[in-house]
């Protein structure tokens, strides 16, 4: 038994390892004996999974000082461009703005330290109730050829559905929080699995230009302080291979009280919403 749990942790760990093309596979007719469909899960932990591989995901640092910074998660959408949320970056000039990109699933990833020659913000960002909140920066210089090949796509229709309308497994990761009592990092990057829904017991009614998700877990998982930013991706098939960016981490719980615990569901910009807008910067 001690030699089969052996072969099963190198087994993961050449998963976790691989460049994203390689995935656990999340099989809809898998059920726990209530009827709820199973999740692939690796490592149990507070908020969410250890994540695995997900090259397009970048860390964004924004401040002057130390203990100033705001930090955020971002995506690579071209080998010049990186999407992230505008109340990450808007307070800020692109001189006090650094990208981190690389590896993200373990302390001793590969990582390189970005710097940012625009900022551009949604014009109709509205950073009191969440609305457009978006923004893009533009990199000093190009990604190498390490890591231009992880540009991801956008996704340019609202498909988190099937034509049954049968709610599609999304996923998200991030560095925030782990704790929503304290800022404590975690030391490699999380991943929570989420469906959309436009109404329901937490959500009245979901804002235009804003995914709504649930939990598909009955621990409370949520994004939290320093998750913002981050991709919400769409898959392929049953897959847990990341197929598009569907959403951009924007905000927390409605109110004030379940932002301070993070367990008031996690709230995304839509990029399909977006879709024009990202382009007409990209080719600007």
């Amino acid at each position: 038994m001690k030699g089969f749990t052996i072969i099963l942790n190198i087994f993961l760990q050449f998963l976790n390892s691989s460049a994203g093309k390689t995935a656990l596979s999340w099989k809809p007719n898998s059920v726990e004996s209530d009827g709820r469909t199973k999740l692939p899960t690796i490592e149990s932990i507070i908020k969410g999974n250890r994540s695995f591989y997900r090259p397009f995901y970048v860390r964004i640092v924004a401040g002057e000082g130390l203990g100033e910074e705001k930090k955020c998660g971002g995506t690579i959408i071209s080998v010049n461009w990186i999407v992230t949320a505008a109340s990450c970056v808007a307070s800020h000039n692109a001189q006090a703005i650094w990208v981190h990109v690389g590896d993200f699933t373990g302390g001793d990833g590969h990582r390189e330290l970005l710097t940012v020659s625009e900022v551009i913000v949604h014009e109709s960002f509205n950073s009191l109730n969440h609305q457009h909140d978006i923004a893009m920066l533009r990199l000093m210089f190009p990604l190498s050829i390490e890591h231009r090949q992880h540009s991801f796509n956008l996704c340019s229709s609202n498909t988190a559905t099937t034509a049954n309308n049968i709610c599609t497994l999304m996923g998200t990761c991030g560095l925030g929080t782990i704790m929503a009592s304290q800022d404590i990092e975690p030391p490699n990057l999380r991943e929570i699995f989420l469906t959309e829904t436009r109404g329901g017991v937490i959500f009245q009614r979901c804002p235009q230009g804003v995914i709504c998700t649930h939990r598909t877990s009955r621990v409370s998982q949520n994004i939290c302080r320093g998750d913002e930013g981050g991709p919400l991706y769409l898959f392929h098939g049953d897959s847990t291979v990341p197929r598009c960016l569907y959403g951009v981490a924007s905000y927390f719980g409605p109110d004030r009280r379940s932002r301070e615990l993070c367990n008031g569901g996690s709230f995304f910009t839509s990029v399909p919403a977006h879709y024009y807008w990202i382009l007409s910067k990209l080719h600007q």
